[in-house]
């Protein structure tokens, strides 16, 4: 298992482990464009998963990205079975 600094490096492998489904990437921007007052991203229902995760790496913010990410995360199902 390959071990490096999120906050200097992202990829796509690590971003698709992160969210691990398309509706959680997009609900990243979501979050992410309510934090930053705007009305939305641009659509990406039409987008591919693996667009959505190139997005994410090629205009990810550590510090603006991290509150987001991890909210999500206890949002979704996988970590509230593992929190249980």
């Amino acid at each position: 298992m390959e071990v490096f600094d999120i906050k200097s490096r992202i990829d796509f492998n690590l971003v698709k482990k992160i969210f691990g489904n398309k509706e959680n990437a997009i609900g990243f921007f979501k979050e992410i464009s309510k934090k930053n007052n705007l009305d939305s991203f641009f659509s990406l229902k039409n987008l591919k998963s693996e667009e959505i995760y190139n997005l994410i790496v090629q205009k990810r913010n550590y510090e603006v990205a991290l509150p987001s990410i991890r909210k999500i995360f206890k949002e979704i199902k996988k970590f509230q079975r593992g929190s249980e």
